[in-house]
């Protein structure tokens, strides 16, 4: 069972988490057995983002149907650091919510992925 989060109520000037190393991970979290069978589709995903900019939890919020691609996009979001929210200038823990596509030929970000 996936934890179900609540959006907290603020005021105040609320700056989003800055995510600061997605880029390197690119078409290598796409699992091998997964484009070898075929499986692709677009996982929408939430992650929580502690004081530290760390990643403290992920949720599936849109699956791709496919349990491999699921969790091998939590695996890679468990990976994310972050510059935290801020709430009127101070560190608070924030959620930062995205896509990663799975697509055979393409891959994440777009870029080619050969089979080893």
């Amino acid at each position: 069972s996936t934890p179900v989060w609540t959006f907290p109520k603020i005021s105040g000037e609320f700056v989003r988490p800055k995510l600061l190393n997605g880029h390197k991970f690119g078409t290598s979290i796409y699992p091998d057995a997964a484009l070898r069978g075929g499986q692709q589709g677009t996982v929408v995903f939430r992650v929580l983002v502690g004081l530290d900019g760390k990643v403290g939890g992920c949720e599936i919020v849109g699956s791709s149907s496919y349990r491999m691609l699921d969790n091998a996009t939590c695996k890679t979001a468990a990976k994310f650091r972050f510059s935290p929210g801020t709430l009127d200038g101070q560190a608070v823990e924030s959620f930062y919510m995205s896509t990663i596509m799975f697509y055979k030929g393409a891959g994440p970000r777009s870029k080619p992925r050969e089979l080893p």
